[in-house]
């Protein structure tokens, strides 16, 4: 379970609060953060990674604080996933193996074999790599290591590719962050103008966000 619990964050360079005393649940299993375009999902997957932290509030995964000096066991798959772009398919998978200081015969077994399930070719360097390719590698390196969390940030351009990358991490508590109403699934949140007005079922989240401009309902 993931909690959120009265956050509040500001970037530096805004005059206004992004999040202001921000509360929301994430159960295990399948969630869905329903927000507009430039609503905060990428915040909000900043927070959980801590890449940034909240001024004030509280945020929880499995019950233990977010810590920066802690690895929570969070994935965050953004739309545009970052490679090392001269390197080849190989080396990226293998990369998070390598920063947890897995040797690196038993880090390339895995790679290979994580290539080789995704179709992709060992020794293509990433800048060559078509889109659909480079989900497969971003995906390929996430399975590399075992994760807690899964954040899916504007990752799914529709319901098939979502469910079929849902499968792969069936232990995981998975979080879909969209602005596309058709692709909640499992518990949903929907966040307005830094709050959430409602957190169920994806099917009475579809009706919390009729009114919101920015949120696609397909």
């Amino acid at each position: 379970m993931i909690v959120f619990d009265k956050v509040t964050y500001k970037y530096h360079y805004e005059q206004f609060e992004l999040f202001k005393q921000l509360s929301f649940t994430l159960k295990d299993g399948v969630n869905t953060i329903l927000c507009g375009e430039q609503g905060g999902k990428s915040s909000i997957c900043k927070l959980l990674c801590n890449q940034i932290a909240p001024q004030s509030g509280n945020i929880t995964i499995c019950g233990i604080q977010c810590n920066a000096q802690v690895d929570n066991g969070v994935l965050w798959l953004p739309q545009n996933p970052a490679f090392f772009e001269t390197r080849g398919v190989i080396f990226n998978i293998a990369y998070p193996l390598k920063v947890r200081k897995v040797a690196k015969l038993q880090r390339d077994i895995i790679a290979k074999q994580l290539a080789e399930q995704f179709g992709l070719m060992a020794d293509v360097k990433a800048k060559k790599l078509s889109q659909e390719q480079r989900r497969c590698l971003a995906l390929a390196r996430g399975l590399a290591v075992e994760r807690k969390v899964v954040l899916f940030d504007d990752f799914f351009t529709n319901e098939q590719q979502l469910q079929q990358t849902l499968e792969l991490f069936p232990d995981a508590i998975k979080v879909i962050l969209t602005s596309n109403a058709s692709l909640a699934t499992g518990h949903t949140v929907v966040i307005d103008c830094g709050a959430c007005i409602y957190q169920g079922d994806a099917e009475g989240a579809q009706q919390a966000c009729q009114g919101i401009v920015s949120i696609t309902k397909e």
